[in-house]
């Protein structure tokens, strides 16, 4: 039975760059999911908050809806993803979906150390290396971009996402590869940053000599799958990290608005969503890509690991650059170009004990007022 529902404020700092990132602060910090059952049984999930600010908006609504199911079964896990979806029906989104990630990724974690079993194992499959690539911050110019790039392709990347405004972007791909050449891939993540769909086809047209492997979210209005299949023909697109509901994610493969369809287990509603939509993948014989921003939340890339060894093709996780042992126990290994975890459950939960002297690196227990 559930008996406690905790969420947990993180800080876990970026690995520090020089040049430093821009982001640095906004993506030193992760929101967690611990659930607690009679028989003292700890599951850990992730919600992908937004920013450090955001965080308490999830935490309020988390604290909310984790009433209805204490006492319930930890075992039915997919009737209790169904219920929270219900009570929220109204009120499908990022916030929502985020909320019940998080418990359906804890309850899968927990599950998997109650059965005795990896996470993989109960969907019935064996764990395997897993491609993966590394995101990056968005740096202040594309002096310091390619710098950063540098540290990370002879550290052994071989994989690297930039985030990139769409006016700086043709420049920034110019300047890579001028200095690196084309053996590293880049991926552009342009965060929804593009207005229109004239402005749009004058980048692609002009940065597809550059070979991006693919573009991510380039229109601003991210759900304009007839003009995003306009642009797919011309570069590779990615994208369905901010698609919230399994019939909006057919919509998305029918169009074929997107050649990588993104999942995110921190963001759509957990391991049981994701399950969905890669069998309407395998349905449709579409490509798969693992997302998750780089903020050091690894519970969630596990999390992500777990469900994309039951995918058809060949995918990608996506993950920070830095080192997760110093933070989380984790059973499996770290690669630059792979990852596998073969622990019970997820394989991986933090370290609680970090000495709180350490500044920000200590983990803060939500406590309700």
């Amino acid at each position: 039975m559930i008996k406690k529902v905790e969420f947990i404020k993180a800080n876990i700092p970026l690995e520090k760059t020089d040049p430093l990132q821009s982001w640095y602060n906004q993506w030193s910090s992760q929101l967690f999911v611990k659930i607690t059952n009679d028989e003292n049984i700890i599951g850990w999930g992730e919600i992908l908050a937004t920013t450090a600010n955001s965080r308490d908006i999830y935490i309020i609504l988390g604290q909310k809806i984790s009433r209805a199911i204490l006492n319930k079964d930890e075992e039915e896990i997919c009737e209790i993803n169904d219920f929270l979806f219900k009570i929220l029906e109204t009120g499908k989104g990022a916030v929502s979906s985020g909320v019940i990630s998080g418990i359906d990724i804890a309850l899968w974690d927990l599950m998997g150390k109650k059965l005795g079993r990896p996470i993989y194992k109960l969907l019935g499959y064996s764990g395997k290396d897993t491609p993966r690539y590394i995101a990056l911050s968005r740096y202040g110019n594309i002096d310091s971009l390619r710098k950063a790039v540098g540290i990370f392709i002879e550290r052994g990347f071989k994989i690297i996402k930039i985030h990139e405004h769409y006016n700086r972007a043709i420049d920034a791909m110019k300047e890579l590869r001028d200095i690196y050449g084309y053996s590293p891939k880049i991926i552009v993540d342009l965060s929804s940053s593009i207005p229109s769909l004239e402005k749009a086809k004058e980048l692609f047209n002009s940065i597809s000599k550059y070979e991006p492997m693919w573009i991510e979210e380039p229109l601003r209005q991210s759900d304009n799958y007839k003009a995003l299949k306009k642009l797919n023909e011309i570069v590779p697109i990615a994208g369905g990290e901010n698609i919230f509901t399994i019939n909006e994610f057919k919509r998305a493969i029918e169009s074929e608005a997107y050649t990588y369809f993104q999942i995110d287990t921190t963001k759509i509603g957990g391991i049981t969503e994701a399950i969905k939509r890669i069998n309407l993948a395998k349905l449709y014989n579409v490509s798969l890509s693992y997302h998750h921003r780089p903020d050091n939340g690894w519970i969630g890339i596990s999390a992500n690991y777990h469900v994309s060894v039951t995918a058809h093709d060949s995918f990608l996780l996506e993950t920070p650059p830095d080192d997760p042992f110093r933070y989380f126990r984790i059973e499996g290994k770290i690669g630059t170009d792979y990852l596998q975890f073969k622990g019970l459950g997820l394989g991986i939960q933090p370290k609680e004990d970090i000495p709180k002297e350490e500044e920000d690196q200590d983990f803060v227990v939500y406590q309700e007022p």
